[in-house]
């Protein structure tokens, strides 16, 4: 089979030029396409001096790979220290070899290499890296959005998750302390047992009754009120508590009110509270 040195340069130069693209992309680097198509260039070049020079092997092969490779990175990416550059060698050879394999399966499956069969190969490539980087993405904003968060009061505490949300800025008209929103499930072993009763029987929107179970407790110096505008619900209020410390992330924090919800904040139950950036920036 007769194989053209300029075909296999172009072929070769969009496809490295493609993979240092993708490898921009995973690294989160600003794209700059003339050397990226520089890297391309240059990978192209080193691949069709092996193939005439160098004798077929596969260690020798191999080598010659991470050589190729390792150049175009430099030249295209100039990664800040070595630690960059070896996730960007194994995002590139990860690149690589999806689309070489994708590659030779059709090709076999075609009886030989077509421009169209490149095509849907970066094509093919280029829809797997997006999906591949929205679900880290997911993944990353759900783990930087839950926050554990460890309540103190006396000798107890409990301990939940919390979802970060950006809309959540209640604060105790009081002393203006940050309020964490907390479903009554997971801090009831907290409250004393007249609260408690009041929370089970879902009085919690009778406010009298709930100072008159708190009287008489230590517990009764902690009652905060805080108050609230929903949708649907102007004038609302919200019971909480002092307690003596919160404890989030490597954070202790003493000017936090507890707010005390009686339903559930997260339908899969990822989450039991909610908390304001303030409080983890």
């Amino acid at each position: 089979m007769e194989i053209y040195a300029d075909v296999l340069l172009l072929v070769n130069f969009v496809m490295n030029s493609f993979i240092l693209w993708a490898v921009a992309l995973v690294s989160r680097q600003r794209l700059r396409y003339l050397r990226l198509m520089g890297g391309g260039l240059v990978m192209a070049l080193m691949y069709v001096t092996a193939m005439v020079v160098l004798p077929f092997g596969f260690w020798l092969s191999a080598a010659a790979s991470v050589v190729m490779l390792s150049a175009g990175i430099v030249i295209a990416l100039r990664p800040a220290n070595v630690r960059v550059f070896l996730g960007q060698l194994l995002v590139g050879y990860l690149c690589s070899f999806t689309i070489g394999g994708l590659g030779m399966m059709l090709a076999y499956r075609t009886a030989g290499f077509t421009w169209l069969l490149m095509f849907v190969c970066i094509v093919f490539a280029y829809v797997m890296l997006k999906l591949g980087m929205r679900l880290m993405e997911s993944v990353t904003v759900r783990k930087q959005m839950l926050c554990p968060v460890t309540i103190y009061i006396g000798e107890n505490e409990m301990s939940l998750q919390a979802l970060v949300d950006t809309g959540h800025t209640l604060h105790d008209p009081v002393n203006n302390a940050p309020v964490i929103i907390a479903e009554f499930e997971s801090i009831k072993n907290l409250l004393p047992e007249g609260l408690r009763l009041m929370f089970y029987e879902q009085q919690e929107n009778d406010l009298t009754g709930l100072l008159g179970a708190a009287a008489g407790s230590r517990f009764y110096n902690r009652i905060r009120m805080i108050p609230f505008v929903s949708l649907g619900l102007q004038n609302g209020m919200l019971i909480g508590f002092r307690p003596d410390r919160v404890a989030l992330n490597n954070l202790t924090r003493e000017d936090v009110v507890i707010g005390i919800y009686n339903k559930k904040l997260s339908g899969n139950g990822q989450y039991q509270g909610l908390i304001s950036p303030e409080l983890v920036a």
